[in-house]
């Protein structure tokens, strides 16, 4: 089936004629019609706008144009821009907002002959690790509807895991990729801050830690939309020059084979220095992922940066609470209504942080950005897990247990922040499935600009670990995707 294919094989059956751009979108959208009302993964994806997109392809194939993308189907978050359609950064502040133009990486994946299916849904302004809002509802996980997919790109992770298009954008300012991608199987890449670059769109309250990724079925998927999505763009002051492996052809595809595996370093940590807690299932399929590495000749090593003393999940929350109060305090103030209250909390408390607290916060940064550059002159690359626990009930903003005991409201999310911080690569892949059959991630991280090796040790992990399970809904047709909520 057509759902099932990835990213090149789509694009060598186009090639070849086996397929045309026309039948694969209007295979995309019936299948999106068909599961998205159980998922929520959409809030929009017009039949109108694709054609278009399809037309524009199919002209300049009969030119002769090189389309290198060709055959590759994506989404984008509802905090990205496609041009003429619905923009709602999954807020009622911005329910009448439509983009006035695409966000830069979505033209140039377009223009490299890509097909933007449509925008997925996300929590307001991005900044919940739960899909939910007051305007498109809650986004469910296609493993198991009655769990969340995670957020913030939760509808990116959904709609790729139920085969509603091969591959999408999101973004990660905490783990607001990788996280998503643990809970449904997927590989979800995050890079180094600033590749790839967003120089007009919505303001983002995390703009100095916050980077556009990708979502993929398998590595190589992955790979193949990062060699369109990398490129330097001067008019956004975090993107720059690209340095000379990134400026060959195809540079994230060739890497995935020139690993050398026994020349590597890796150092491992269960709990990434700072005493996070897993649940049982985790912690065991962790420690038998890492044994079974260690068997295959891999250099691994029990160790963790040394992280400044009290280093939490979130340090460093302050300045997005404050950015969330600079940008929508007037709406707490004038209209308070149009806000999920969880926003409201966060904007409430923006309030009352002063500049000397955030310039504190912002030098506090700097020692997390130490630690790890020095974790990175005795390893090559870190390894840990995505997240400390399964997919949980969708009724619920967070688990309240981890490990055994209470847990607080980002205790789920501890894994992946520093990352955002330290501006470092980093990669989830799914590596084993937890006590109630859903999958759990594991993250590999690098130091800053060592993307292509990030993405071509998760190849080589992915060669070695048996990962290779699909969603038990990816196949079922609409009826039995219903009856199983």
């Amino acid at each position: 089936m057509i759902h099932q294919l990835r990213a090149k094989a789509l694009h060598d059956i186009i090639h070849q004629g086996g397929l045309t751009m026309a039948e694969l979108a209007e295979s995309t959208l019936a299948r999106i019609e068909s599961i998205n009302p159980s998922l929520i993964a959409f809030v929009d994806a017009d039949h109108a706008d694709v054609m278009r997109q399809v037309e524009a392809i199919e002209v300049r194939r009969r030119a002769g144009e090189a389309l290198p993308l060709l055959g590759s189907v994506f989404s984008i978050k509802d905090n990205l821009w496609l041009g003429g359609r619905p923009a709602t950064y999954g807020s009622q502040v911005y329910r009448h907002h439509v983009a006035p133009c695409d966000s830069a990486v979505v033209a140039r994946l377009k223009r490299l002959g890509a097909l933007c299916i449509g925008i997925t849904n996300c929590p307001e302004f991005a900044c919940k690790g739960h899909t939910s809002n007051s305007l498109h509802g809650t986004t469910r996980n296609p493993w198991d509807l009655n769990t969340t997919p995670g957020g913030s790109s939760g509808g990116a992770a959904a709609a790729v895991a139920a085969g509603l298009g091969t591959l999408a954008l999101g973004t990660d300012a905490g783990g607001s990729i990788r996280r998503p991608a643990a809970h449904t199987g997927l590989v979800g890449f995050k890079p180094t801050h600033g590749l790839i670059p967003d120089p007009h769109g919505f303001d983002d309250p995390s703009y100095a830690i916050s980077d556009i990724g990708v979502l993929a079925k398998d590595v190589e998927d992955c790979a193949w939309l990062l060699d369109g999505a990398v490129f330097h763009d001067p008019r956004d002051p975090r993107s720059h020059p690209l340095p000379a492996q990134l400026t060959v052809d195809r540079p994230f595809t060739s890497a995935l084979k020139r690993l050398d595996s026994r020349a590597i370093r890796i150092g491992w940590t269960s709990d990434l220095g700072c005493g996070f807690r897993l649940d049982a299932d985790v912690a065991t399929a962790f420690d038998d992922c890492i044994a079974a590495l260690a068997n295959t000749g891999l250099t691994l090593e029990h160790a963790a940066p040394d992280w400044p003393a009290h280093t939490f999940e979130y340090p460093l929350l302050h300045q997005q609470q404050a950015a969330l109060a600079a940008q929508f305090g007037h709406v707490l103030r004038d209209t308070p209504e149009l806000l999920d209250p969880a926003l409201a909390d966060q904007i409430t408390q923006g309030l009352s942080i002063s500049g000397a607290d955030y310039a504190a916060d912002e030098l506090r940064r700097k020692t997390l950005i130490q630690a790890l550059d020095n974790f990175f002159e005795r390893f090559d690359f870190l390894i840990c897990p995505t997240t400390p626990v399964e997919a949980w009930p969708v009724k619920a903003s967070h688990p309240g247990i981890i490990g055994g005991q209470p847990a607080s409201q980002r205790a789920h999310a501890a894994f992946t922040p520093l990352f955002n911080y330290c501006e470092v690569p980093a990669v989830s892949l799914p590596f084993a499935l937890g006590q109630h059959g859903l999958p759990l991630g594991l993250q590999i991280v690098g130091p800053r600009h060592t993307d292509l090796g990030v993405l071509a040790l998760a190849h080589h992990l992915e060669t070695i670990i048996d990962h290779r399970f699909d969603a038990p809904l990816w196949l079922a047709d609409s009826d039995s995707f219903s009856s199983s909520l």
